[in-house]
């Protein structure tokens, strides 16, 4: 995964995330997050067990997402979300945003835009196409544990 947490397969349709050190650690905190699992379980792949000290996670298993599930959940591309994604965070784009207004009336851009924001989650890994995967169809999130404050703190 990264240099703060290892994945291994743990069963066929479960991943166990592990922690390396304190980021991953933190990473795992906010996956488990028992607001976020309640509230974002349509777009993230879902905790099954954690530890209470966050030293790993057991989430679903997900395969490669590819440019297809991105087209039928959210209706355009990862590229053009990711544009949407920026230019509503920073108001300002750099690169055009395709049918803007449909991406306005889009419910799973505006949950996915709600979770990045009560957990200040940065823009970067949810555009990246590996922190996605499909789990029995449904297009989630496999590495969402990034916030501002853990980036700031160990990344910065």
């Amino acid at each position: 995964m990264g240099s703060g947490r290892i994945a291994f397969d743990y069963s066929p349709d479960l991943v166990l995330k592990l922690a390396r050190n304190e980021k991953g650690r933190e990473q795992n905190r906010t996956e488990a997050d028992g607001f976020l699992q309640d509230n974002y379980k349509s777009l993230v792949a879902n905790v099954v067990d954690s530890d209470p000290d966050d030293l790993w996670l057991v989430v679903e298993k997900a395969a490669r997402a590819n440019a297809a599930d991105f087209q039928r959940t959210f209706g355009t591309s990862l590229n053009n979300l990711c544009n949407y994604i920026k230019k509503r965070i920073s108001g300002s784009s750099f690169a055009p945003v395709e049918n803007e207004e449909a991406l306005s009336n889009n419910a799973a851009i505006d949950d996915l835009l709600d979770m990045m924001s009560n957990f200040q989650m940065p823009a970067g890994d949810i555009c990246r196409i590996s922190s996605w995967g499909k789990v029995k169809d449904r297009l989630v999130l496999v590495d969402y544990g990034l916030t501002s404050s853990i980036y700031d703190e160990y990344y910065k």
